[in-house]
């Protein structure tokens, strides 16, 4: 988890179901070779390093694969919606609070 850079926002509970999808046997293309060849490609034709946001995409963009349905990405969508909103969430709760000290902290020194 520490190489996308994403630790401090999404619990690793959620990075395991989300290991565990892709490693399931049903999995045949939408596995970890695929998404470390996402990782890749982002790497390389970024014009700046990847967001921790554009790097969460990876993950969860085909998270849910049913070879039945022609609405993966829907699903996909709809699963990381809750877990990723809550923590973006109390991320943003986080920098805002360190945002406030600092500005507190310049503050005092000026």
């Amino acid at each position: 988890m520490d190489a996308i850079g994403a630790e401090a926002i999404v619990p690793e509970s959620i990075f395991k179901m989300i290991i565990d999808n892709y490693t399931h046997p049903s999995s045949h293309y939408d596995n970890l070779d695929h998404l470390l060849a996402l990782f890749y490609l982002l790497k390389s034709h970024s014009p700046q390093p990847p967001t921790i946001i554009s790097r969460l995409v990876v993950w969860w963009h085909d998270v849910i694969y049913n070879p039945l349905s022609g609405d993966n990405d829907t699903e996909s969508a709809n699963l990381a919606n809750y877990p990723l909103k809550r923590q973006l969430t109390s991320a943003r709760i986080v920098v805002s609070n360190r945002q406030d000290a600092l500005c507190q902290d310049e503050d005092r020194v000026t």
